[in-house]
């Protein structure tokens, strides 16, 4: 939350040509800073109930986690591991597959809102210009059309929204009144 509140303070003393677009994206993450990070509660939640299950303090479990954004090939990790491989010794390999386990449980907005080009590609070739219906109707589409295929199993044969939500949903079609034709077998 620090770090967002330092993007946001530092986006507000930019001063350019675009700070109409600039004070618009600022106002977004202002107003929705808490339900950007929502992942992070989620992960410090987890990370929190699992160093009570192995009695350690979660700032080890925060450091296996740090280390995870660098490949294992790169000095980085070793670097930023090798405190926690002394501190949970011949328990660390199991400790370390638990915690990475747990981050990859959790759903982090950045990873569906990485998707996004992908999918909203093929639409906008043909539209150069957009009003703000058809980007609504847009948005809609992509956050309630389903996966179908993922590297993450569990995410194919949702959509954006079900995955976020961890509810299920109507086809979009008839979300939005349409009555959806399905071909015989």
């Amino acid at each position: 939350m620090e770090l967002m509140n330092f993007i946001i303070s530092e986006l507000t003393k930019v001063d350019c040509d675009y700070s109409h677009r600039i004070n618009k994206f600022r106002n977004t993450l202002k107003n929705n800073a808490s339900r950007i990070l929502e992942f992070v509660v989620e992960l410090e939640h987890e990370l929190n109930l699992y160093a009570s299950e192995i009695n350690c303090d979660v700032y080890w479990l925060w450091k296996i986690c740090y280390a995870q954004r660098y490949d294992r090939s790169h000095n980085k990790y070793y670097t930023y591991i090798k405190s926690s491989q002394k501190r949970f010794g011949h328990q660390f390999y199991h400790i370390e597959k638990t915690v990475i386990s747990i981050i990859e449980s959790i759903e982090k907005a950045s990873s569906v809102v990485e998707n996004l080009n992908g999918r909203i590609r093929k639409h906008l070739r043909n539209h150069l210009h957009l009003n703000q219906e058809t980007l609504d109707l847009f948005r809609f589409i992509i956050n309630h059309k389903e996966f179908q295929r993922s590297r993450a199993s569990h995410r194919v044969g949702k959509s954006p929204s079900e995955i976020l939500h961890k509810q299920t949903h109507q086809h979009w079609i008839e979300m939005l009144g349409y009555k959806l034709f399905k071909q015989a077998a």
